[in-house]
Parts: C-alpha cells; sequence; structure tokens
C-alpha cells in the first residue's frame, strides 16, 4: 500500500497542469448547482403553500354560505372548482411577491359573531370572507329619512323679529304704515260696531243702603280712625289699607291735608290694578252677554310706554308669556292699558270686536306714540301666539283727544280708565262729561268693589 501510494504521488506530480484545469472548471460549474438546488428548494416551498391553500378551501366551503358573495369577497381563496395548477400558480405569485404569514399570525382577521344560523367558530381555519380591515370596502349605512327641519308656524313668525336686543320703538318704526283716523271718526266707528245702545251707567245697587255707605266711609277714612281694617287682596294685588284714603271724596278730606299733600286723593296703582284684578274675577259669574275686558297692569304698561325704562322685543315677548299664561290675550274681546305718567292718567284701548285701537285722555291728550307701542305689542304677541303677522288692515287707530271723557276736577283722573272698562263691558256709550256728583258716587263705588272682590256696577 505504501508503494501504491508513492505511486499515486509521482503521477499526479507528473500530472499537475492538466488536474488543475479540471479543478477550475468543476469550481466554474458550481453556480449552477446552487441554482438549480435554489429552484427545487423554491418548488417544494410552492408546493406546500397549495397544500394549505387547499385545505382552507375546503373548510371555507365547509363553513360559508353556499352563495357567489361568499365566493368573492376575498381575492385570495380559490374557489372549491380550481384546479391544483391554479392553485399552484396562485400560491407561486403570492410567495413571491411577499412572504406568507403563518395563519395563527394574521392581525386584521374578524371573528364573525355566533348567530342563529351560523354556528359559533371552533377552529383556527380563516372563513373564505375574511378580509383585511385595511383592504375592506367602505359599506355605507342604510339612509334613514333626516329628521323634519321645517319650522312650525310659530317659528317661522317669530324668526322675522328682529334681535331681542332691538328696542320696541325701532321695531315699531318697521311696521307697516299705520294710518291715524280722525278723533270723531274713530269715536263713531267704535260706538257704531259695539251697537252702545245704553246711554248711562249705574254704579252698585248696594250702595243705595245706608249701612253699605256707612262700611264705605269707614274703609275710605281708615287711616285717620284708626279703625280696624286689613289689607285687601284681589287675585295676588294687594290694597293697602291706607290706600283706600285716596278713594274719599274731596269734602271729607281736611283743608289742612290738602294743603300738605295735593296728591292725597290721586288714586294708586293699587288701586287701579285691584280694581281690573276684581273685573277679571266678576266675569266667570256674569251674564254671557257682558264682554271680556281686561286689562293690562300698569307697571307693564309703563314698560310698553316707555317710561319704566326702554323696552325691548325680548323684553315684550316675556311680558306676552307672562300675560298668556293667565288667561289667553287673544280670548278677550277688550284689552285696556292703563297708564300713569306725571301724575296724570290715561289709557289704550285695543277692542277687537270693533276693530279698533285708540287712546283715550280725560285731559284731550293725543298719545299716538303711545298707540303705536301698543301696536308693536300686539304684532309680537300674534307672532309669538298664533305664528302670524298682526295684520292691522281694516282696523281703526288714531286717538280720542277731545271725543274723551273728560274729568269735571284735576285729580279724578285715574277714576276713567276704569270707567271706559265699564262702558265697554255693557255697550254703555262713552259720557262726555260727568258731573262732580257722579264722580264721587263712582269713587264710592270703586271703594265697594274692592271690599267684595267683584264689579257690581249695571245699566
Amino acid at each position: 500500500e505504501l508503494i501504491e501510494r508513492l505511486e499515486d504521488s509521482d503521477k499526479a506530480a507528473t500530472a499537475g497542469p492538466s488536474t488543475s484545469r479540471r479543478s477550475s472548471k468543476a469550481m466554474a460549474g458550481q453556480p449552477d448547482a446552487d441554482a438549480a438546488a435554489a429552484r427545487v428548494a423554491a418548488a417544494a416551498t410552492n408546493e406546500r403553500d397549495a397544500r394549505h391553500a387547499s385545505r382552507a378551501a375546503a373548510a371555507d366551503a365547509r363553513h360559508a354560505a353556499p352563495d357567489s358573495d361568499a365566493e368573492e369577497a376575498s381575492p385570495h381563496a380559490p374557489s372549491s372548482h380550481s384546479s391544483q395548477l391554479d392553485a399552484n400558480a396562485g400560491a407561486a405569485t403570492s410567495s413571491s411577491a411577499e412572504p406568507s404569514l403563518p395563519l395563527s399570525a394574521s392581525p386584521s382577521k374578524r371573528e364573525p359573531s355566533p348567530g342563529p344560523e351560523s354556528p359559533a367558530r371552533t377552529d383556527d381555519v380563516p372563513m373564505a370572507d375574511e378580509v383585511p380591515m385595511a383592504e375592506a370596502p367602505a359599506v355605507a349605512a342604510p339612509a334613514s329619512s333626516p329628521p323634519s327641519l321645517e319650522p312650525s308656524p310659530e317659528q317661522a313668525a317669530a324668526s322675522l323679529l328682529p334681535p331681542g336686543a332691538t328696542p320696541l320703538k325701532d321695531f315699531v318704526a318697521r311696521l307697516p304704515e299705520i294710518t291715524l283716523q280722525p278723533a270723531a271718526t274713530l269715536l263713531r266707528i267704535i260706538q257704531d260696531k259695539l251697537s252702545m245702545r245704553f246711554s248711562r251707567l249705574h254704579p252698585p245697587r248696594e250702595l243705595e243702603a245706608q249701612a253699605t255707605l256707612a262700611e264705605v266711609r269707614r274703609t275710605q277714612q281708615a287711616r285717620t280712625t284708626n279703625t280696624e281694617l286689613v289689607d285687601v287682596t284681589i287675585n295676588n294685588y294687594v290694597v293697602n289699607k291706607d290706600s283706600f284714603a285716596r278713594l274719599r271724596p274731596k269734602g271729607l278730606i281736611p283743608e289742612a291735608e290738602l294743603r300738605q299733600d295735593l296728591t292725597c286723593n290721586y288714586l294708586n296703582d293699587e288701586l287701579v290694578n285691584a280694581w281690573f284684578a276684581a273685573l277679571h274675577s266678576s266675569l266667570a259669574r256674569e251674564d254671557r252677554r257682558e264682554r271680556k275686558v281686561r286689562g293690562i297692569d300698569a307697571l307693564t304698561t309703563k314698560q310698553l310706554a316707555g317710561t319704566h325704562g326702554e323696552a325691548t322685543v325680548e323684553s315684550v315677548r316675556r311680558i306676552v308669556r307672562r300675560l298668556d299664561l293667565r288667561e289667553g290675550l287673544f280670548s278677550s274681546s277688550a284689552l285696556i292699558f292703563p297708564h300713569v305718567h306725571n301724575l296724570h292718567w290715561t289709557c289704550v284701548v285695543v277692542d277687537f270686536e270693533s276693530r279698533s285701537i285708540f287712546s283715550a285722555d280725560s285731559m284731550s291728550g293725543q298719545h299716538e306714540d303711545f298707540v303705536k307701542h301698543v301696536c308693536g305689542f300686539m304684532d309680537i304677541a300674534s307672532r309669538e301666539l298664533r305664528g302670524e303677522v298682526f295684520d292691522f288692515g281694516g282696523w281703526a287707530i288714531g286717538s280720542l283727544r277731545a271725543c274723551s271723557p273728560k274729568q269735571p276736577n284735576a285729580f279724578d283722573c285715574g277714576l276713567f280708565p276704569c270707567l271706559i272698562a265699564r262702558c265697554l263691558r255693557h255697550r254703555v256709550q262713552l259720557p262726555t262729561a260727568p258731573s262732580q256728583s257722579q264722580m264721587e258716587r263712582w269713587r264710592d263705588a270703586h271703594t265697594y268693589e274692592l271690599l267684595r272682590g267683584e264689579v257690581r256696577s249695571f245699566v
């Protein structure tokens, strides 16, 4: 053996150049062998992936519904009718495009919730209709009918109002031009449309009784005689017992008191507001032939007239809602707005039956601005409560001026808003110039009606 190895080494030394040439050829063929091995390994990997895809398709066929939509939902899951060659080609394409992840490591799988018709999933085999969230097409929600955005008639009419901070006088300036009627024409329209057939109004019959008159006198002199008299409350309007002293006839007031206080027999807000509250209380007990006349409290009227701060659109809307809570504004036959300014009482009347808005002043004054402010109040009230603009067409608007009932003295003006309310209620013609004795009689009637809490005048 030793001899043979030595002979082989001698042969190799002799043939050295040829052997080196053969080894270089062998090394040159080494890359081709490596590429062939890589192709064999890739084919084996593709075949393994194809087998996984075939098993996944079979599992999908068992769990998915038999409709074409489930087959078209995922481009990665082949149909059960696809051939093995198509599966191998698809698997080779996908494996060359991107590396395959384990089935359990996919982060975007969505597990369907079990329902009454689809059994719960118990395996980890992906469904055919499972697609990654990033590739899932956005499904639009079913269109539901949107809520109606059309405003109600009340909202539509209220939207026509200017901003709430707009002064009432500026709002009135935007109203359609209002034509003011002459005083004589206005009075004739009122009396004709209201059929004021009665010419005389009578105070309560009870005043004929001596006992009733004595009670009235004690009430009027309660402040000076200290009689046991408590405050009177009528529909939450309180009359202080000392206020009754303002209803005394002039003949019962001492001269010293008159010199000390010239306004000691002027009616104040308490006496006027409480009387209109008594009028309101007596409406439910009166005959249906009597008209429903409602008075607005003096403080509200001051705000509307602008003598107690400047009224705005929003403040008028609040007044309308407050007044309508007690009783509908538009359910009355007439509204009376008594107003006191500089110790003098006047009023504006809104009569729905005669379709007239007029002012009355027992000293023949005219109050056109006050009338227009009341027109603005009615327009805002109509928009707020009825959802429509107040239509002034066909309405007689103005001031009675000299045609108003006239006071015979300088201190009875507070009785005239109440006297006009009585006449409108009973359909009695407005008196032109009551006498001093008649006014003293109405002072006694005013006192008696406040004590009883209802109006007792008659025709």
